[in-house]
């Protein structure tokens, strides 16, 4: 950051590489003919390119620039705030179920705690509800059906009784419903996810279930 300002930089804006690399290749690069140059040019555009809208494949490259873009982003946004005045609140959620990606969220200083203040507002239940609303795509692989929901108010009525589907191994000390009902706590949530990954908890197809776990 500078103190001047107050503006804040990125990494790479703090680091000389492209005036290192200039300095270190110039005398190479001036050997080449005019077709080499243009050679040279075009296969550098094609990786930019490559790098900028390629699909990350491997959870680690996901996670990565997904951490990566949003502390950009943050950056811009807390420099738009020092020019315009202009605040920002920003939420960030995963919208998939194959790599684990802990949601985000940002406010630029003068909204920090607007959210839960004024509106009554969680955070984490906030980016709790926005991912589980942007997976529906996937509500489909359990049951088969596409147009299954998970539901938690009429859960037995409309999931395990028509789809004959029964969850096992539910925590006792975890009341199964709506968690931003039961708690907030990122300890219980993360205690529940670890459970699903590590198929502590699953769904058991045709089995006998009781009381509000459906254990088999």
């Amino acid at each position: 950051m500078d103190g001047n300002t107050g503006t804040m930089y990125t990494g790479s804006q703090k680091r000389e590489t492209l005036p290192n690399l200039v300095r270190e290749y110039w005398e190479d690069y001036h050997k080449l003919t005019d077709a080499e140059k243009q050679e040279l040019i075009e296969q550098f555009s094609q990786v930019k390119k490559g790098k900028d809208i390629e699909v990350r494949v491997s959870a680690w490259s996901r996670i990565n620039d997904f951490t990566q873009t949003l502390k950009v982003v943050e950056i811009e946004l807390h420099n738009l705030k020092l020019r315009t005045g202009m605040e920002t609140v920003l939420y960030s959620a995963c919208g998939t179920t194959d790599v684990r990606i802990r949601g985000i969220t940002f406010a630029t200083e003068g909204v920090e705690n607007f959210m839960g203040t004024v509106m009554g507002i969680d955070d984490q239940d906030l980016i709790s509800k926005m991912g589980g609303f942007a997976v529906q795509g996937t509500r489909g692989t359990a049951t088969g059906d596409a147009d299954a929901k998970m539901q938690w108010k009429y859960y037995f009525r409309n999931v395990v009784s028509r789809y004959k589907v029964a969850i096992k191994g539910w925590p006792d000390e975890v009341p199964f419903k709506n968690l931003s009902e039961v708690s907030c706590s990122l300890a219980l949530l993360e205690m529940l996810y670890q459970k699903w990954e590590h198929k502590e908890n699953l769904y058991r197809a045709d089995q006998p279930w009781r009381d509000n776990r459906a254990s088999a």
